[in-house]
């Protein structure tokens, strides 16, 4: 590593990561925390921080999103359905692989 003598390192960030609710920045809805991903080939899940997912993804129409459950489809692709908390489906993606030539 090479260090510059014409100006002095940066200094480490001390900033906070956010914090307090996730709100949606379209309808104003507070996230309640956490998603859930579900791979339903193997059963396995995890759960994210609401701060660490993406507005369109851990809100559909102002919905928030609770669990995301993916499985693979015979062509390769994946399908993954949002549900809300009480359990509605709000969105269903296909996921196409492509083929290389």
């Amino acid at each position: 590593m090479m260090i510059s003598m014409n100006k002095p390192p940066a200094k480490p960030s001390t900033q906070a990561p956010p914090t307090g609710p996730v709100k949606d920045p379209k309808s104003g809805a507070v996230h309640p925390g956490k998603v859930e991903y579900v791979n339903a080939d193997d059963g396995t899940s995890k759960f994210e921080d609401a701060r660490n997912v993406p507005p369109p993804i851990a809100f559909i129409g102002g919905v928030p999103v609770t669990k995301i459950v993916s499985r693979a489809l015979p062509d390769g692709g994946r399908e993954a359905v949002s549900f809300d908390a009480d359990g509605k489906a709000l969105r269903a993606q296909t996921f196409i692989k492509r083929k290389t030539p």
